[in-house]
């Protein structure tokens, strides 16, 4: 057997299969052989027979001394399997035989774009998954954007290998809580044979190895994909996307990520996969949050319903001040500090001539930095509130006000929040994103998905579906 990946071509204006070589005549299609066409639209398929009786000959040229057969089947045969696409096809050479076939890209492109195209129609809800999900605020803003622009959504697959951040979006996350499939482990350890069908598949990729300050700290390695914690999970998303066939995905991270290696192969091998790529950045302050978090984000859309452009709009206006959003601490509770240690690191700092100092910001502040994952510690880069009593002192945000200048509806943050020590609130809330960016993307990509799908006029309702629950532990 022998296999050929190749475009059906045009000739005046038709659809026109050629093949031309040695490969012919291993397969028996030698000068002068005679063989049969059996056409089957319905599977978009063709076989080519030998056949003494054929209504076919197999022609050929001369190149030197060498003859080589060809097969030309061109018009309406051609067209009436495979239409006037350019999708790829897989032509299979076996002994007497060539079957011609959608390529299996063509195949899931297809499959993807009517799927979506059946439940827009229909009302059903889209099915919507995450990988590296945490405690699923990324897939909640999404979620909530979609229902924004009337598309209704069900929560069909979580993944992450920490426990308790699954334990969140699993079973207290509003819009991911009950996902039909959850997955407990690492993502490069799951067998994508169990992973669900999608419509639209969300992801955060860790940025340890990408960031800023994780580039500061690991300097040992050449490039982020050096980094054994997460400069390989690149591959694991890929082939997350591969499985699940969705017709949109969107791929949240830092800004730096978009021209690392893996940024790279990512948008190359979605368009290879027939994706429609676009780049966006989103900055919490656009977006009327008090975190000014800055990303940058991967949506694709399957060709056949992309739009022409992608732009994502905010939909809030200005935050107000940081002291609307601060809780009442007592003036001689334990988290005001002086922390002197700081100081001094900040003054090591200036004494060499550098800029860094300590982020302190007070309650007339409209805007602060990123907090991160590791806010808890409270370091010199990330925002302390200085105590209105005291200017020597200050101190962390609590997990309610970081959750608050994330711009996270009450009920998530309370999701995030509830029963978990300040530490973990902190990381989780520190390694999620900013929510009035995403919902804001999550409506655009309504927006443009409905667009694209020629459903621009139609008012989609979509009914919830219950479905019981698979919890796969790696």
């Amino acid at each position: 057997m022998h296999i050929v990946h190749t475009k059906i071509g045009f000739n005046r204006g038709r659809r026109r299969l050629w093949q031309e070589g040695p490969r012919l005549a291993w397969a028996g299609f030698r000068p002068g052989a005679r063989f049969t066409i059996v056409s089957d639209p319905e599977r978009r398929r063709l076989v080519l027979r030998l056949s003494p009786s054929g209504e076919r000959i197999v022609s050929s040229r001369a190149r030197g001394a060498t003859v080589r057969p060809i097969v030309d089947v061109a018009g309406a045969i051609v067209e009436r399997v495979f239409g006037l696409s350019d999708d790829r096809v897989r032509c299979i050479f076996r002994a007497g035989e060539i079957e011609v076939s959608l390529a299996p890209i063509a195949v899931a492109r297809a499959s993807r774009e009517d799927r979506l195209r059946r439940k827009l129609v229909e009302g059903v809800p889209l099915a919507v998954g995450s990988v590296f999900t945490g405690g699923g605020v990324l897939d909640h803003a999404i979620h909530a954007g979609l229902a924004a622009e009337g598309i209704g959504t069900v929560s069909s697959l979580v993944a992450d290998f920490d426990a308790d951040g699954l334990e969140v979006a699993l079973f207290a996350n509003p819009a991911t809580r009950g996902a039909r499939v959850s997955v407990e482990g690492p993502i490069d350890e799951v067998d994508t044979a169990q992973l669900p069908t999608l419509d639209l598949l969300i992801a955060g990729i860790p940025c340890t190895a990408a960031s800023r300050q994780g580039r500061a700290k690991k300097q040992q390695f050449a490039m982020p994909e050096a980094d054994t914690e997460a400069g390989h999970l690149v591959v694991s998303y890929l082939a997350t996307v591969r499985a699940a066939n969705p017709a949109i995905a969107v791929l949240e991270n830092v800004v730096d990520y978009a021209g690392t290696a893996s940024a790279h192969i990512i948008r190359t091998q979605l368009a290879r996969w027939g994706y429609e790529v676009f780049q966006v950045q989103v900055a919490g302050g656009a977006h009327g949050a008090l975190e000014d978090r800055r990303r940058w984000s991967i949506v694709a859309f399957s060709q056949g319903v992309a739009p022409a452009a992608f732009e994502v709009v905010a939909t809030t206006s200005r935050a107000g001040t940081l002291g609307q959003v601060l809780e009442r601490v007592a003036a001689d509770h334990v988290s005001w500090r002086r922390r002197e240690y700081l100081e001094l690191h900040a003054a090591r700092h200036a004494a060499k001539g550098g800029g860094f100092k300590r982020n302190l910001v007070d309650g007339e502040a409209r805007s602060i930095t990123c907090i991160g994952r590791r806010y808890w510690k409270g370091r010199t880069t990330e925002p302390q509130l200085v105590a209105p009593h005291d200017p020597e002192r200050a101190r962390l945000l609590t997990p309610a006000e970081h959750a608050r200048v994330k711009s996270l509806p009450a009920d998530l943050a309370d999701a995030v929040i509830s029963g978990r020590s300040p530490t973990r609130a902190h990381e989780l809330l520190g390694q999620s994103v900013v929510w009035n960016c995403f919902r804001d993307v999550g409506r655009a990509v309504g927006r443009a998905l409905r667009s694209g799908a020629g459903l621009d006029q139609m008012a989609v309702q979509a009914e919830p579906v219950e479905q019981g629950q698979l919890v796969l532990a790696i």
